[in-house]
């Protein structure tokens, strides 16, 4: 006697799974480039708001302890310090990988919260972003190139 034959439920073929790989791998290489490009903003995005943050504390420790911080910037980061004794560090940044800073010069703090005015540059592979550090102590940002 012989099985009933079976109809209808027999998976897919070999043709059916390529074009779904195919397909899926297309869908990829239009979806990954975006993805990649919003990280890379959000890293941007995420080192000046840790900076903006940093300033708070930098002029809140000058109120406390009554003496100047200096923010002194570097490609990779920077460092909040004692503008007397430059090897009492009160904070150390790293930048977000793939981001970089250059700065007009080392911005300053005083214990009465004013801050001395200057330009930063906050660039990666997503473009060059310009801000203007305010007395206030706030950052506004400019054009990018």
């Amino acid at each position: 006697m012989r099985s009933p034959r079976r109809t209808g439920n027999r998976g897919f073929s070999l043709v059916e799974i390529m074009v779904t790989i195919v397909i899926i791998g297309i869908g990829l290489t239009l979806v990954l480039p975006r993805i990649n490009s919003s990280i890379r903003m959000a890293r941007l995005e995420e080192a000046q708001a840790r900076l903006q943050s940093d300033l708070k504390l930098a002029i809140s420790t000058a109120k406390a302890t009554g003496r100047s911080v200096l923010i002194d910037y570097e490609d990779d980061g920077y460092r909040l310090v004692d503008s007397v004794d430059t090897n009492r560090i009160y904070a150390s940044v790293d930048t977000p990988k793939g981001v970089k800073f250059q700065s007009s010069g080392t911005t300053q703090i005083f214990p009465w919260g004013l801050v001395t005015e200057g330009t930063l540059q906050i660039y990666s592979s997503e473009g060059l972003h310009n801000y203007t550090i305010l007395p206030s102590g706030k950052i506004e940002e400019g054009t990018g190139n």
